[in-house]
């Protein structure tokens, strides 16, 4: 596995920092975190690599011959201030430097360590995971603890805050697992990226919020709910609880102003269902809880959403509809007595209006609580349905059960009607 984005500072920067002179270089390359609270950016660039030697030929004569070889090159190139050297551009301090770093005996020491091993080497240059998972007795030497220490901060930082923006939780979980050659000081540095993510990302949200502008945000908006539904929210450490609460604030408050069209009503009480099993403060989940208890009125099941709602509410309507036009049979028969008759429509007419109260139950929540749905069309239907359609079918299908035209005009009106009452609930509700 290797991280998502790859070092891109420039290589003058790097071997700045990374190779400083010797003598300016602490005992522990972590002094100047443990002191200052700040730990310099540095990815790995193998000096043997750099110069075309190799740990067995990186001897003091190779090298003074290396050395040689590039004070040669500067002085055919007196008109510039750097020479292209494997591949790699390089000023006369810079190249200097990686000389100086091999002949000192110690560091040579840990260089080799570090090239001998492929596994710590590609994690350093390439990003490659599975180095987490390999263990040497090396490893556990608090010299060269000290000494990789600020390299796999540079490659952990940017490693956690791809994996964490393209949704990996595999990889994030395993880059947050505790590894020998990763100390406290170093794994705590090392998310000062992913931090810096998070408060990025919850700017954004109120970014959109206050614009309050959805149509060209959906791929956005994904991506942050993708951070919830994925787990990557729910695996962040203890020492970013105060971000990840300010981020989910701000989704949350986002999550309620967003179209039914871009997040169904279902899925959103899903997020915050999830929302909920996480680790957060008081305050946090108490305003999750509070936009969930108000999703949670959307429909009769909380699970099924606005479709079982349109179902649930449709299909009594349409049984009743059956049991009428079966009922009417017999009167276009003959084979029903007045009393019966009278029974009949009493009968359907309470049925009929304690569906058409559920209904406009149904509506005034839509208009109170869907006011920025963009599916407002559905809202209108349903309005219509319920104070003019119905009162129309039910005096034409019921007023003259006789007439032969009244009740295909009826038949007519009672397809649609109920045809358009489960499409209102459906989507006026929203996907």
């Amino acid at each position: 596995m290797t991280a998502a984005a790859d070092c891109c500072l420039p290589l003058t920067f790097i071997l700045n920092s990374f190779f400083a002179p010797i003598s300016s270089l602490p005992v522990s390359p972590l002094h100047l975190y443990l002191k200052t609270g700040f730990l310099p950016t540095q990815f790995y660039n193998s000096p043997f690599r750099i110069l075309g030697l190799t740990p067995d030929t990186s001897t003091p004569d190779a090298l003074q011959q290396v050395r040689k070889q590039l004070l040669a090159e500067f002085e055919l190139q007196q008109d510039k201030t750097s020479i292209e050297w494997n591949g790699v551009t390089l000023d006369k301090q810079q190249a200097l430097v990686l000389v100086e770093e091999l002949r000192d005996g110690r560091r040579l020491n840990f260089h080799k360590r570090i090239a001998e091993d492929p596994l710590l080497l590609q994690f350093l240059e390439n990003g490659e995971a599975v180095f987490l998972f390999h263990t040497t007795a090396h490893y556990y030497e608090q010299d060269f603890i000290d000494f990789c220490g600020p390299y796999i901060h540079a490659r952990l930082s940017d490693m956690l805050a791809s994996a964490f923006e393209c949704n990996d939780v595999v990889l994030l979980t395993i880059l947050l697992q505790p590894h020998p050659l990763i100390s406290p000081e170093t794994a705590e540095a090392s998310m000062s990226k992913l931090r810096s993510t998070l408060v990025r990302e919850k700017e954004e949200i109120i970014a959109v919020r206050r614009r309050a502008r959805f149509k060209n945000e959906t791929a956005r908006i994904s991506n942050w709910a993708q951070h919830i539904r994925s787990g990557s929210l729910e695996r962040l450490p203890f020492s970013l609880s105060q971000e990840r609460d300010k981020f989910i604030t701000a989704f949350v408050s986002l999550l309620w102003l967003v179209p039914e069209d871009d997040i169904r009503v279902s899925e959103k009480i899903r997020l915050l269902d999830q929302m909920q099993q996480m680790t957060v403060s008081e305050k946090t989940l108490h305003r999750v809880t509070e936009l969930r208890n108000r999703l949670g009125y959307y429909g009769i099941s909380t699970v099924s959403g606005s479709r079982g709602t349109g179902i649930a509410l449709g299909l009594p309507l349409v049984l009743l509809l059956l049991w009428i036009l079966a009922e009417k049979t017999k009167i276009l028969d003959g084979k029903m007595s007045p009393g019966d008759l009278e029974a009949l429509q009493a009968t359907a007419t309470f049925f009929y209006w304690v569906y058409v109260c559920v209904m406009i139950g149904v509506t005034i929540r839509h208009v109170f609580q869907v006011l920025r749905a963009k599916s407002w069309i559905w809202i209108f239907i349903l309005i219509l349905l319920n104070v003019v359609a119905m009162p129309m079918y039910w005096a034409i299908f019921m007023r003259h059960p006789k007439d032969k035209w009244s009740n295909r005009i009826g038949l007519l009106m009672a397809v649609l009607i109920v045809g358009l009452a489960v499409l209102a609930n459906v989507f006026g509700e929203g996907k």
